[in-house]
């Protein structure tokens, strides 16, 4: 170009891929490198460490190189046997890794670190030495449990903690705090997976694997857009399809990439999913492609299933769901009759309201279906961060112990395995949290790794309940919004800089090695939680190995690759007494319902919807330098069809209303949207307070990634938009590039080509 050579884009137009930068090992000669970390280092002054991504719940193996005190780039051991075409065992991790685990390091490095402890003095915080911090914290908790006893102190830790943190937080909370009022990440919708699971089959995790995915013959994916979520596990799906020839069956009410790449799309209608579920089993039923042992083993349970499902037309759920009966009759035909089918769900069914028993549906149709007795079949929840699966394994919820142990069956137990009394209450969840903290009955709060003020919506009134706690403490690696309320603030390390596991979704065990020391004063989660125990008199531990240990002999064979064991006793009392008059209601809800949350004849006009982008996860990838370069993009999805009804263009503002407020924003055409669905990434807070938040009165997930909205076009000479509008202190060149289908043109790209 001009007599230049220059390696890039043909005519330089940018790469529409997922920017996972596989290039960068397979590129022969280094003409790709990544522009993160050029000129950084020399490749045989780094050291090499082999860990595990904190971001998605796929586990990824990755290799994290620093040099000093700096993490300088992310490899990957798998990316290298594909440079040399080196084919491995179907399901293992290749493809390295995505966007998110190569160029999602530089939080490590990031200078809005915590490096020193902050603790509340005349209403402003102060740095205080940890010698001090330390005891003063264990005074105020133990003040507060004599005073008003256990049930007054609550606990949150957040799911990208390791499995021995999150066991030795809980462990505190209950032996020395006396208090089973602890909760997770988890809660915001896998625990409906979790709870539905353990009701049904008596364990709350995958039934399946990695590698058994890919060898599906048939695959049935509801409500996840995998791709963006979980990319590397969306890859085994991908696998199954091009390499084992597998039919691909997507049911969402978005065209997600892998929707579009399936061989069986179903694109249902708003809150509609369950519906669609329904029909599935009315057309298995009809057609008697019923898993015959099931019929045989549980006969009344069979019938029962017949007299909740089949009085629903086929008409009605074809109009309602938006699928034609032809299509849904189809894919039910071939989960039924699949050799080893795989049922993989996401969030879009357990994070909408009707979660559990929209899981119960998903439960039901693999029974009809065989994919719980079938060889090579399974079930498979899709969870979103890293350690969500193995936090709730090992008792960050106030429902379990370790080892998924409903709490009042395992309640002796382990006060015999810990020689500490444990509370008599079941404890509370973080929506009862927050409601007994707006009564003034909780008065300590301690918050370890998650911003429920930069999570949930402002209708949830957590600020409220927390100005009328009287002591907050906050554990986190960066000063959130949640921090900034805290009474003290104690800084914590990243996953770069301690040692652990982490469970990830299909129930194995991955490694968290540590690569970096702790910047600052800073200090792991681990170590905080000792030092604590030790001012109060807990049990004291050296390492994280001991107690990795002493998990293992609560948790028999978790570390040795042996996965929570279901009784089999469950099912026959989920399909026992009592299962006719649920189905009944259940099914009976979800043809009214059309899944839980409104018909979806009469559903709103406009639905926002806040879902997940490839190039984030949570909250914790907004602190990434890297990855905000790459995808900073705070602007509203909006379909074709109402752009046009709008008469709205791309980079057009609109105002968007709901009963709580209401905020102006730049918006994006996005094709693959459906009409009366507008769409934005969750990981920025922009709109969120603008959700109404419904509780599940079985499971108490909050649901709030809905909600019903209007958008009306803002003229340009309004303004007021500049001044109202988030998106409007973006940098120009993320506010003026241009979002097109599910691919990533013309977002800022990590690589850059030498000539």
């Amino acid at each position: 170009k001009d007599g230049k050579t220059l390696v890039g884009g043909h005519e330089g137009v940018a790469l529409d891929c997922e920017f996972c930068g596989d290039c960068l090992a397979v590129c022969p000669v280094g003409a790709i490198t990544s522009r993160f970390s050029k000129y950084a280092y020399k490749p045989w002054q780094l050291k090499k460490t082999q860990t595990t991504c904190t971001y998605c719940s796929d586990g990824c193996e990755m290799t994290l190189e620093t040099e000093g005190s700096k993490a300088l780039r992310v490899t990957s051991r798998l990316s290298y046997l594909n440079k040399f075409g080196l084919e491995v065992e179907p399901g293992d991790q290749h493809g390295g890794l995505c966007v998110r685990g190569r160029f999602g390091f530089q939080f490590v490095n990031s200078e809005k670190r915590l490096s020193r402890p902050l603790a509340k003095i005349n209403g402003k915080q102060v740095e205080v030495p940890w010698f001090k911090m330390i005891p003063q914290i264990a005074r105020k908790l133990t003040e507060i449990k004599n005073q008003y006893g256990g049930n007054a102190i609550a606990g949150l830790i957040s799911g990208r903690c390791t499995n021995e943190d999150v066991y030795l937080f809980q462990k505190m909370m209950r032996t020395i705090l006396g208090t089973n009022n602890i909760d997770t990440a988890a809660r915001y919708g896998h625990i409906n997976s979790v709870l539905a699971m353990q009701y049904a089959l008596g364990v709350g995790s995958s039934t399946t694997s990695y590698k058994q995915i890919t060898l599906s013959d048939v695959i049935l994916l509801v409500g996840s857009n995998i791709t963006e979520t979980n990319p590397v596990a969306s890859l085994r799906i991908k696998e199954a399809k091009n390499r084992f020839g597998a039919k691909v069956i997507v049911a969402d009410l978005i065209e997600t990439n892998m929707m579009k790449l399936s061989t069986h799309p179903l694109l249902v209608s708003f809150a509609s999913q369950a519906l669609l579920l329904q029909g599935m089993m009315k057309a298995i039923i009809e057609n008697k492609w019923v898993y015959q042992p099931f019929v045989d083993r549980y006969p009344k349970a069979y019938e029962a299933l017949c007299q909740s499902i089949l009085p629903l037309s086929q008409e009605e759920i074809a109009q309602k769901s938006g699928v034609a009966w032809e299509k849904i009759s189809e894919a039910a035909q071939l989960l039924a009759q699949s050799r080893g089918g795989t049922l993989i769900w996401g969030e879009g069914i357990v994070s909408e309201p009707g979660g559990w028993d929209n899981l119960l549906a998903l439960i039901d149709l693999a029974l009809l279906c065989g994919l719980l007795e079938k060889s090579g079949a399974g079930i498979h929840p899709v969870c979103e961060e890293n350690n969500e699966q193995g936090a709730v394994d090992m008792g960050g919820v106030c429902e379990f112990l370790p080892g998924q142990v409903p709490y009042a069956d395992g309640k002796e137990r382990f006060e015999a395995i810990w020689n500490k009394p444990l509370p008599d209450s079941v404890g509370l969840s973080l929506p009862k949290i927050i409601e007994k903290g707006l009564r003034g009955e909780i008065k300590a709060l301690y918050i370890v790794g998650e911003n429920p003020l930069e999570t949930l919506p402002e209708s949830m009134r957590v600020r409220d309940a927390f100005e009328k706690i009287d002591l907050i403490i906050c554990q986190d690696p960066f000063l959130t919004q949640t921090g900034k309320s805290a009474d003290f603030v104690l800084p914590a390390t990243t996953f770069a800089e301690k040692e652990g596991t982490f469970t990830n979704m299909e129930g194995s065990i991955r490694r968290v090695r540590k690569a970096l020391d702790p910047i600052g004063e800073a200090r792991t989660d681990f170590k905080i939680f000792s030092d604590l125990l030790r001012q109060m008199g807990g049990d004291v531990y050296r390492s994280p190995e001991e107690i990795t240990l002493e998990i293992d002999t609560c948790v028999k064979g978790y570390y040795r690759g042996e996965r929570l064991q279901g009784n089999p006793a469950h099912l026959g009392h989920y399909l026992g007494n009592g299962f006719a008059e649920e189905v009944l209601k259940r099914y009976a809800k979800t043809g009214q319902a059309g899944g839980g949350s409104g018909a979806a004849s009469s559903a709103p006009a406009i639905q926002l919807v806040l879902g997940q982008s490839i190039y984030h996860s949570g909250k914790l990838s907004t602190q990434d330098e890297g990855l905000m370069k790459i995808y900073n993009k705070q602007t509203l999805r909006i379909s074709e069809a109402d752009a046009a009804a709008l008469e709205l263009k791309d980079n057009d503002w609109v105002r968007v209303k709901s009963d709580q407020g209401k905020v102006e924003l730049a918006i994006t055409i996005l094709p693959s949207l459906t009409k009366g669905i507008v769409w934005f990434p969750e990981h920025f807070a922009t709109l969120k307070d603008l959700m109404n938040v419904q509780v599940d009165p079985k499971t108490d997930v909050p649901y709030f990634k809905s909600g019903h909205v209007s958008i009306q076009k803002v003229p340009l000479f309004d303004l007021s938009v500049v001044s109202q509008s988030p998106s409007s202190f973006l940098p120009p060149q993320v506010r003026e590039d241009k979002d097109e289908g599910d691919g990533a043109h013309n977002l800022p790209s990590p690589l850059e080509g030498e000539g």
